[in-house]
């Protein structure tokens, strides 16, 4: 019986050991699992905040491409307005140069009109001043200063006509540099 009880006794130590050895290993596999949760837990979580801040990224993204386009689009906006303005002045300046050298060009033709009618009312005058004379009988000496007379109005009107001319080249001349200046103005 003492045999028996001590066999009980070890049964029940390995028993008790077994139980002891079986939580452990339940515990340690509890542990095991808890472990694995807490991972999956921690890899779920940085997921989470991988989508989160790739989310925000996207977002981040979107917005400056938003902005670089909403910025594209005033300088192109603005770009055109500028050469819309530009274009209108030039049309501007295109306009008044063409009404200021229609006005020079008026003018020069009115000036040589005048200068025309001048030398035919002179050439009737003379004709009709020659024709009186040669009725009254002109002396060599009255045709010799009548020649001379004529002589004198044809090289007036000569330097007349080449003032004319030296008008316009000066003209021209003060055009081209105000031209050029413009265009400087205009470059810079």
């Amino acid at each position: 019986m003492a045999r028996c009880e001590e066999e009980t006794g070890v049964r029940k130590e390995e028993e008790e050991r077994a139980i002891q050895e079986e939580k452990g290993r339940a515990a340690r596999q509890d542990d095991g699992k808890r472990a694995r949760q807490d991972e999956v837990e921690r890899d779920r979580h940085d997921v989470v905040l991988r989508t989160i801040q790739e989310e925000k990224e996207r977002a981040r993204h979107e917005e400056e491409k938003r902005t670089n386009q909403e910025v594209e689009e005033r300088a192109r906006y603005e770009v055109k307005d500028r050469t819309r303005q530009e274009e209108e002045e030039l049309a501007i300046q295109e306009e008044e140069e063409r009404t200021r050298q229609e006005v020079e060009e008026r003018a020069r033709y009115e000036v040589k009109e005048r200068a025309r009618q001048r030398e035919e009312e002179w050439a009737r005058h003379q004709v009709e001043e020659r024709a009186r004379l040669e009725e009254a009988g002109w002396t060599e000496q009255e045709e010799k200063a009548w020649d001379r007379r004529e002589e004198r109005e044809i090289d007036r009107q000569e330097l007349e006509e080449m003032f004319i001319q030296e008008e316009d080249k000066w003209d021209r001349q003060e055009e081209e540099e105000w031209t050029r200046q413009e265009e400087e103005v205009n470059y810079e």
